[in-house]
């Protein structure tokens, strides 16, 4: 008897031996610290990361990538990477382009970065 503990950290399950882990998992022998639900999330997929943003926001964004060489470096990296980081220096200066570029307001980047209840 063991756990099922997901790697992104975020839930665990009672299994009966390694085997029944899923890639997404890691086996362990100890009971897990319960998860706090009221943890503000971090790292997101390029695609959740999006749909944080409203449908006119991300037309919007989509529409600056043909005309600000810097969105469009930012859009394309956040695309690429494997998860978005609220915590990296990166996705702060991308969303505070966004802001200085007027595609979205500050309240929205702070909204967006966890800062402001959703």
């Amino acid at each position: 008897m063991g756990y099922a503990v997901k790697k992104n950290g975020t839930g665990w399950r009672a299994v009966d031996s390694s085997s029944d882990c899923t890639e997404d998992e890691f086996f362990s022998v100890a009971e897990p610290a319960p998860i706090n639900k009221n943890e503000i999330r971090t790292q997101y997929s390029p695609l959740d990361f999006l749909e944080l943003f409203t449908e006119q926001e991300q037309l919007a964004v989509v529409a600056a990538t043909r005309e600000s060489d810097p969105i469009k470096l930012w859009y394309d990296k956040m695309l690429a990477s494997s998860f978005v980081d609220l915590n990296d220096k990166r996705t702060s200066a991308g969303l505070t382009a966004l802001v200085d570029a007027g595609l979205i307001p500050q309240a929205r980047y702070d909204q967006i970065m966890g800062t402001v209840a959703s």
